[in-house]
Order: C-alpha cells, then structure tokens, then sequence
C-alpha cells in the first residue's frame, strides 16, 4: 500500500523549480527523445530497404526492448554507486555512437546497434530521471514531473515527422537521420556533464550499495506498487499509438491526414503536462491518476464507435489529455515513494513499468485484434484503463489525500 502522505514545509513549497540544472535535465532528455524519435520510423524502412522480411525487423526492433529491460535493474544500481550525472551522460554517449553504426548497411550489425541502443536507452532515463527526483523541490514534484515529460512527449511527437522528411525528401535521407540521432546523443552527454558545474542544487553523491550487488538490491520494493500502475498505463498506449494506422486504414481513410491524430494529441499533451503535474501536487497523486486513467477510457470508448477522422483526431485529444495527467502524476509519486539513498534503483524499478507494459500491450491488443476486430479491442483496452482507476484508488486509500512528500 502507498504510506498516507506527510505535509511539506512552506519554505520548500516556493522552491523554484526552474533552476539550471532542472533546465539542463531537461534538454538533456529532449536530445535523448529527438535521437529516439528520429530512429524509431526510420530504423524498419532501412532494414526493409535492405531486403530484411517483416519477422528480422521485428527481431532486430525487439533487441532494443531486450536489452533495455534486462539491464535496468543493475543501472540503477550503477546509478547509486556510482553517479547519476555520469549514468545519464553514459547512456546518452551511448545513443550517438549507435547511431553512427547504424550507417553500416548490414543487417545484423545494425541488429546489434540496436540492441546496444537498448543500453544507452536504459542508462539515459534512469540517469536523468534519477536526478529529477533529486532536483525536484519536493512539494511540487507533480509539476516538476510534467514540465520533464513535457520534454520527452514534444519531442516524440515532433521528430518522426522530421525523420520521414529527410528520407522522402534526400537520396542520403538515411545517413542524414543517422547523422543528427548521433548529434542528439552526444549533445545530450554534452549537456548533463553542465550539470556538475551548477551548485544550484545538492546532486546525489555516490555511495556503495548496503549489500552489495545481489537481487534485493536490484529493486526497489516501494516503488513496486507505482510500477504496476505504469505497466498498465503504459499498455493503453500502445493501443492508442501502434495500431492507429492500421485502424485508419481499416476504417478506410487516407493515412497522410492521420498524421494529424498524432500532431493534436502531441499538442494536446504538451501545453497539458505542467498544468496537470500541477494539480497532482494539490489535490493529490491517486486522485489525479484516477482521473487521468477515467478520461483514457473516455478515449478507448470513443475509438471503439469512431468511423471518421474528426472522431478519431477528438479520441487522440481525450486519450493524450488523460495521459498527460496521468504519467506526470505517476512519475511523481515514483518520485515520492523512492528511498532518497537508493533512487537510481527506484527510477530503474519504475520506468521497468514502461518497457513491460508497452511491450505487454502490444501482444495482447494485436492478438485481440485478429480475434475480435479493432472495437472490441478498444472495449478491453477501456476496460483495462477503468482497471488502472480502480487499482489506482484502492492502493492510495485516501482520494483526496495530499501528496506523499519524501524528506531528504
């Protein structure tokens, strides 16, 4: 169960948020989401232009997930023994050395750089998620979190367009995408080692481990609970991001203007972020999960009746509102719920929440979808979102309990 929340001090509730190194976190995860943006449409039309079939893509995509769910737990180890500064410059170096190999144009070496891309991907967030939950004052977490994830969202939402562009539009478009994701990802080490220089804020220091490196130290059992509600968020969005162009076309409509699903709910989730991170720290974590979650089964419900673009564009904007408030809320209650000693695991153990429900959900929704069709799939998927709602409210037992605050 998640511990009822204690008060935080007025002093610390007018801590600014926006000090450098916030700022420089920040633009440091940015860089890690325009690198991965970039890659992420561009890395299976290389593989097929290649010659590789369907099932390799997959095969060399899926090493990405592997590596990066594998190695978590002994990044957050690494990360509390030895720097989270350097944890997140290591991955973020790692990220752009990747992307010069992936200008080698052979299959498995580029299967192996993507696997290794896992790694980096892995340090990157729990690196810098790590020092957010250090940098962060702690009465205002929530807003601290949605200003963070506003980062990683707009630049998700942003760059894949800018990837397809350049391939479109250029007979090198590959080595140019290859070019600016390993640009990004050195940039981004560039920056975190700015971190260090700024005494704005008390840094986690490094510090062995009580115990050693053996499995109870690997996870972080109070941020379990927070875990469980991310797998489940995290499997809504694949339903709501994966499989919309497969729906679309499905429905009949052209898939260049389903472009436009993505750029409102991107929108949508970036001007929304802050403000609804917000509302976290005044009212409450569960509550404003709750919340979030309720307007995802919204989305789900409408995407099960849509049969037109505007119903699917409003579906996108109902569900990345709802996202919105809800990954920033969780994010922050991760936040609250880390032992200030051992955060880097605590980050390590939430965001294994991400890549399991992700992977999760895009299993169980394709399946479902050769079973039953798309609308009964976007029933379940509102079903499993009502499920997050209720889970989310029996473990914070409190609805409109304040947050949880953890005292340095």
């Amino acid at each position: 169960m998640i511990a009822a929340p204690a008060q935080a001090s007025p002093d610390k509730s007018r801590t600014a948020i926006w000090t450098p190194s916030f700022a420089a976190v920040c633009v440091a995860i940015f860089l890690a989401y325009a690198h991965n943006g970039l890659l992420t449409p561009t890395i299976p039309l290389y593989l097929h232009g290649l010659g590789a079939s369907e099932g390799l893509i997959g095969l060399a995509l899926a090493a990405f997930s592997i590596t990066a769910v594998c190695v978590r737990p002994f990044i957050g180890y690494w990360t509390d023994a030895w720097s989270a500064i350097g944890m997140a410059g290591l991955g973020l170096m790692i990220l752009g050395t990747t992307s010069l190999i992936f200008m080698l144009p052979l299959i498995a070496v580029i299967a192996g750089a993507n696997a290794l891309r896992g790694v980096g991907w892995a340090g990157t967030n729990t690196g810098t998620n790590t020092l957010v939950a250090h940098i962060a004052p702690p009465a205002r977490r929530g807003e601290a979190s949605g200003y963070y994830s506003m980062f990683q969202s707009g630049a998700a939402a942003m760059l894949p367009l800018g990837a397809l562009w350049l391939v479109g539009a250029f007979s090198s478009g590959y080595v140019l995408v290859f070019a600016a994701a390993a640009a990004f990802g050195l940039a981004g080490a560039a920056v975190t080692r700015l971190i260090a220089h700024w005494p704005d804020q008390a840094l986690p220091q490094a510090s062995p481990v009580p115990g050693g490196l053996r499995l109870a130290t690997l996870i972080d059992r109070q941020v379990i609970p927070v875990t469980l509600i991310q797998i489940v968020l995290s499997m809504g969005q694949s339903a709501a991001s994966s499989f919309i162009p497969l729906f679309a076309q499905r429905l009949g409509l052209d898939l260049k203007d389903v472009g436009w699903y993505f750029v409102a709910g991107g929108v949508v989730s970036v001007i929304g972020r802050g403000p609804l991170g917000r509302l976290s720290d005044r009212f409450g974590r569960g509550p404003s999960i709750a919340a979030g979650f309720l307007a995802i089964a919204v989305a789900f419900l409408l995407l099960s009746t849509a049969s037109s673009l505007p119903a699917l564009i409003a579906a996108g904007v109902v569900y990345s509102f709802g996202f919105a408030g809800a990954y920033a809320a969780v994010l922050a209650l991760a936040f609250d719920r880390a032992n200030p000693a051992r955060r880097g695991t605590a980050m390590a153990t939430f965001s294994l929440g991400t890549q399991l429900g992700l992977g999760l959900g895009a299993t169980i929704w394709g399946g479902l979808i050769e079973l039953l069709g798309y609308s009964s799939m976007y029933l379940v998927a509102m079903g499993s979102a009502v499920l997050g709602m209720t889970g989310t409210l029996l473990m914070t037992r409190l609805r409109h309990a304040k947050p949880s605050i953890t005292h340095d």
